[in-house]
């Protein structure tokens, strides 16, 4: 990587910073605000973006300040909403970030082709007025983000970014279905049931990748021809050979999928293998208490995993930075907090600047509770089990406040609803115990131990009936 001489977008080298800025105060931001550029300054419009504001990302210096960028840019574009120059800035931004995503005039730096991408994904048809009415995503950008996509011969910090960006507009809504079922859908299925990475790409960044594809076929809401995205996730939330973090996303995303009229698809065995992640779920726990106990040391903070494959240390390797901000959904509500559905490198997802792999973050040293890491990392798998189920993140959940959906729907009266309503109370209990502060780590490891043996005498019983139990069958 040191070898490559990236092109950096110096622009106009006779101003310096300070003439840019000075430009930016006394008449950019005049502009955004009044709403228009006379056409005798519409130059001076677009020198100041393509020459300064959006070539500034191409600069190494800078490469620090990408996430703080892009909070700049998605501002000017609200102070331009409903104004003939937000669609000119929207064309400038578009047309010099689309060369930069796609290496044109290139090689740019992939920090700088990712950060292109994420704004791309920020663009809106229509800007949002207040927080009861979300924007309106721009149907161009979904356009890009599916083709960047489907580029093989991209690297890797592009998929990250069009991941996220796909999460964005799967949440607003994306106006082409044509391109959802055709084109997106397809891709989706084939990244998350593909388990090993191809070359150049590491296994935990693979998996990474496989879990923010299923978490935007959740999103997506569609179960897919004869059930295909249904049994997809099915198969890989009772998979034991699949990682936590692939098989949490699938349980999650099983909550959002619209199964009206929707057949093929077993009951028992859902509830079998929806049981049996949460089981692994809580021996996996269970091992790593052990393990702290015995070596006597704290697990890994954030930001201490693998660089991703590739890239490591890259500044501004920050997707998440402020990606979901304003739109009524955090990736991050997908997993809680530092679980590893975090990207590898990386800090929390919201975090605003980017991942030092290798430096280990240790606890405060007036933390008093110990064992909050293992808590809040169980908690994310046994709650994906619950929206699974239900539809519904709040775990006291009462017939009396809503009703259920999830694959609750899926699941008939009689002996299936009885065996649901056990893993229910069996979640209901894994997570109240989740939320049980100041528990040592001997007493955190035992409580799990008892609820989990409750809970493997519900998974063998379901298994025996299940179709496929504890694994992956040949339905897909």
């Amino acid at each position: 990587m040191d070898q490559i001489k990236f092109v950096e977008l110096r622009g106009d080298q006779s101003r310096t910073e300070k003439d840019w800025q000075a430009i930016r105060l006394r008449e950019i931001m005049g502009y955004l605000n009044a709403g228009t550029v006379p056409a005798d300054r519409e130059a001076v419009f677009r020198d100041y973006y393509e020459q300064y504001a959006l070539a500034r990302w191409t600069w190494p210096e800078n490469f620090t300040k990408l996430p703080d960028f892009r909070k700049e840019l998605r501002l000017e574009f609200v102070i331009a909403r409903g104004k003939p120059v937000h669609g000119q800035l929207q064309q400038i931004v578009l047309g010099l970030f689309s060369r930069i995503v796609n290496d044109e005039g290139g090689p740019y730096h992939p920090a700088a082709r990712m950060n292109a991408l994420l704004a791309i994904a920020d663009l809106n048809a229509v800007e949002s007025t207040n927080i009861r009415e979300p924007p309106t995503p721009l149907p161009q950008a979904a356009r890009i983000l599916v083709d960047t996509l489907k580029t093989e011969n991209f690297p890797d910090a592009l998929s990250v970014a069009a991941l996220v960006g796909l999460i964005r507009h799967a949440v607003l809504g994306i106006a082409d279905q044509q391109m959802v079922t055709g084109e997106l859908l397809p891709e989706l299925i084939e990244l998350a049931s593909t388990k090993l990475p191809p070359s150049g790409r590491t296994l935990v960044g693979h998996q990474w990748l496989r879990a923010r594809a299923i978490e935007v076929l959740g999103l997506l809401g569609l179960p897919g021809d004869q059930a295909q995205v249904g049994k997809l996730l099915i198969d890989i939330v009772g998979a034991k050979d699949e990682p936590l973090l692939v098989r949490r996303s699938a349980a999650r995303a099983l909550g959002m999928l619209d199964y009206q009229g929707i057949t093929g698809m077993d009951p028992d065995r859902i509830l079998a293998q929806l049981g049996q992640f949460a089981l692994d779920a809580c021996e996996a726990e269970m091992a790593e208490l052990e393990r702290e106990i015995q070596e006597g040391e704290l697990p890994p903070g954030p930001g201490t995993r693998p660089g991703y494959p590739g890239y490591p240390g890259y500044p501004g390797y920050s997707p998440y930075a402020g990606a979901m901000e304003g739109y009524g959904y955090e990736s991050s509500g997908y997993a809680g907090t530092y679980t590893d559905d975090t990207m590898p490198g990386m800090g929390p997802p919201d975090m605003p600047g980017y991942p030092y792999p290798g430096v280990r973050t240790q606890a405060k040293q007036t933390q008093p509770d110990r064992t909050l890491g293992n808590r809040r990392r169980l908690k994310s798998s046994i709650n994906a089990v619950f929206f699974g189920l239900t539809s519904v993140d709040e775990f006291m959940w009462v017939p009396s406040n809503r009703p259920m959906d999830g694959v609750a729907v899926l699941i008939p009266d009689g002996p299936s609803k009885e065996k649901m309503q056990k893993l229910f109370e069996r979640m209901q209990a894994l997570l109240t115990l989740c939320d049980t502060k100041d528990l040592d780590k001997p007493t955190l490891r035992d409580r799990i131990k008892a609820e989990a043996e409750q809970l493997r005498a519900w998974v063998d019983a379901a298994s025996q009936v299940s179709q496929a139990p504890g694994g992956v069958s040949d339905q897909t």
